[in-house]
């Protein structure tokens, strides 16, 4: 059993929710090796992800923690469809339970535009967590796309989740990685 596989199997034999973050470098993305990183990161996961419960794996490119680059929304959005379809190949059982969010530097300038896609499904807050200003405009921004109001596909995804799609882990992406 690979280590890291072994520790989200704990997190979620103690009631939690493990939060597997995943990314590739940025020699990695220019050689376009990205998505076969992330999918090897995914399938090194596999006990885990087979496991069932409430899971979340977070698209954190590496070259874009701490940084404040970001990949663009487009990107994100190719890299979860990805991500969704190793998913399924991995685990067909459970992967749509599994929550796929994005964690490269996100703040209030990029939060609404990362929310609005449906492959988008929260976000992992790092750095500006640490900011004021930034955390409310990601607050307010996922406010918009994951509220009470909300109708189709997302809000029937929020169910088993909470309303919570914002996560303010940054000690756990650097943990992880």
């Amino acid at each position: 059993r690979r280590p890291l596989a072994a520790k989200g199997l704990r997190v979620l034999a103690a009631g939690m929710m493990p939060v597997i973050c995943v990314g590739e470098s940025l020699a990695e993305r220019e050689s376009g090796q990205a998505e076969a990183k992330v999918r090897a990161q995914i399938e090194a996961q596999a006990d885990c992800l087979r496991f069932g419960g409430e899971i979340a794996i977070a698209y954190e490119p590496i070259w874009a923690i701490g940084t404040g680059k970001s990949a663009s929304a487009l990107e994100a959005v190719a890299m979860h469809r990805e991500m969704r379809r190793v998913l399924q190949e991995v685990t067909a059982e459970y992967a749509d339970g599994i929550r796929i969010l994005y964690g490269g530097s996100v703040n209030g300038e990029n939060a609404a535009e990362l929310f609005s896609h449906d492959e988008i499904e929260g976000v992992l807050v790092g750095g500006a967590s640490l900011d004021t200003e930034h955390c409310a405009a990601v607050r307010r921004a996922a406010d918009g796309y994951f509220g009470l109001g909300t109708a189709g596909k997302r809000a029937v995804k929020a169910e088993g989740f909470g309303m919570n799609r914002i996560h303010y882990m940054d000690w756990i992406s650097r943990c992880l990685h």
